[in-house]
């Protein structure tokens, strides 16, 4: 159901962090895709609008996961690996 309970350093000692839910995860992740989602259409988009749909499709989707894995996937661990998210 969940991820097990992780123990954490914090000021040299350790405490168990509880799991997050299912629904945190998700609303994180939805948090992270926005600002790309809405960068690459206010940017792309104008430049690209002249394609034919599926081409638009397929440029966007594969430019916001570019973007998710190659720039904001390692930012976010690095966030994570410090605990400030």
């Amino acid at each position: 159901a969940g991820r097990p309970t992780e123990p954490a350093r914090q000021h040299g000692g350790t405490h168990t962090v509880s799991p997050r839910s299912r629904w945190s995860r998700i609303a994180t992740d939805v948090a992270w895709v926005y600002p790309v989602a809405i960068a690459s259409s206010l940017v792309v988009a104008p430049r690209i609008a002249e394609l034919p749909l599926e081409v638009r499709v397929v440029i966007s989707s594969l430019l916001i996961t570019a973007v998710m894995r190659l720039g904001v996937g390692p930012l976010r661990a690095k966030l994570r690996s410090k605990r400030t998210m």
